[in-house]
């Protein structure tokens, strides 16, 4: 979840964010744009969906914004902030959908209350799409379509009807009832399943490369397991010329003795269970978010480098690291910051972009949290040392 701070006055923007992000109830994403503009140009790359933002801006108000910003993100709940002088707005503002209105004089309980509430309006709209959408999936009956027939029809017949498509074979620990219509949307391009009381077979023709198809059977196998919590056994084949009864058997043999952990395999490759793969995997980004620092290291866009859900990232990270994501991001930048303010002479400013910090405001008021003392008095403290 996306939270947007935007005020034209710094100090009051970072406040904002620090306050936000510090309530260990409030676990989401903030951001801060310093105007109307900067807030459109971030809108145009990521998702929005709360919005706190001063009514009363210069180019452009809050209330304009928010109009523009609805158009593309209708489901946007908002939270005005304003001084004693801007109810003139008040009437306009209140017509807007999921609008609050909160003084800039109030504390800060006021409007982490406030933001608290549209945070878990926004959940509650998505409980109710994620229950629809599984309902439909979960509850629509099988079809039994001509291209599932033609696939159970090569296995027995042993054609080679299917050798342009991917084979994967899926073994759940129980019953795969009510899975075949997720199964088929996971994947871009015509989908036949063939099922019976063990196995459900799936053959994937897609425009896609090969491990694109791979990675989005990875995907659906993770989805799976944060759904159910169930362990599973997934078989991959990519295309090739051999008849469907002889793939599938490949398939049976390859699985054989995979019953205890979540393993995905691939024909073409050694055994490895995906758990043995995590240490690897985690280990990558660690050392990525160790060389990019000042870069866009949020949860959404690491797990999506390695094409892990992000709730299942989030867990392993935390398992394989012994921190939390966001604990060991900012370890890091404190100890490259600390670094340079003992090593350099550069600026704070410099210094704060560098460890990945928005501004020098928010970057202090991060280190006197962490260290318990400013930027200069740390570098002013530990150069008299040295």
């Amino acid at each position: 979840m996306t939270i947007l701070v935007v005020d034209d006055e710094r100090n009051i923007a970072d406040g904002i964010a620090y306050t936000l992000g510090e309530d260990p109830e409030i676990d989401v994403e903030v951001h801060v744009c310093y105007s109307a503009q900067q807030a459109k140009e971030f809108a145009e790359k990521h998702y929005i969906d709360i919005i706190v933002c001063d009514i009363n801006m210069p180019k452009q108000n809050g209330l304009s914004l928010c109009k523009d910003l609805l158009r593309s993100y209708p489901n946007m709940k908002t939270v005005f902030l304003t001084g004693y002088s801007d109810f003139s707005y008040a009437y306009e503002a209140m017509k807007l959908p999921d609008v609050a209105y909160v003084l800039k004089l109030e504390n800060d309980g006021v409007l982490l209350r406030t933001v608290k509430e549209k945070i878990a309006s926004v959940e509650e709209l998505h409980r109710k799409n994620a229950e629809f959408i599984c309902q439909q999936q979960l509850n629509r009956e099988l079809s039994q379509q001509l291209g599932d027939l033609q696939l159970r029809q090569a296995i027995v017949e042993g054609k080679y009807d299917f050798c342009d498509a991917s084979f994967l074979l899926m073994c759940f620990p129980c019953e795969s009832g009510g899975l075949t219509e997720i199964v088929r949307n996971a994947f871009n391009g015509t989908v036949a399943i063939c099922e019976n009381d063990k196995y459900l077979v799936t053959a994937i023709r897609s425009d896609e490369d090969v491990n694109v198809v791979t990675e989005r059977a990875k995907r659906l196998q993770q989805d799976l397991y944060e759904q159910t919590g169930d362990c599973s056994t997934f078989v991959f084949d990519p295309p090739c010329y051999q008849t469907a009864d002889s793939r599938y058997q490949k398939l049976i043999k390859k699985r054989k003795g995979r019953n205890s952990a979540l393993y995905f395999l691939d024909t073409a490759d050694p055994d490895s269970p995906i758990d043995s793969r995590d240490d690897e995997v985690i280990a990558s980004v660690a050392e990525y978010i160790d060389t990019h620092l000042d870069e866009d290291l949020s949860l959404a866009f690491l797990a999506s480098m390695v094409y892990y859900n992000p709730a299942y990232f989030s867990r392993k990270f935390k398992a394989v690291m012994g921190n939390n994501l966001r604990t060991y991001i900012l370890n890091k930048r404190m100890e490259l910051a600390k670094k340079l303010l003992v090593e350099t002479d550069e600026f704070v400013q410099d210094i704060a972009a560098k460890c990945g910090f928005g501004n020098s405001t928010q970057f202090g008021m991060s280190f006197a949290k962490c260290n318990g003392c400013s930027p200069g008095a740390y570098r002013r403290t530990n150069q008299e040392r040295c």
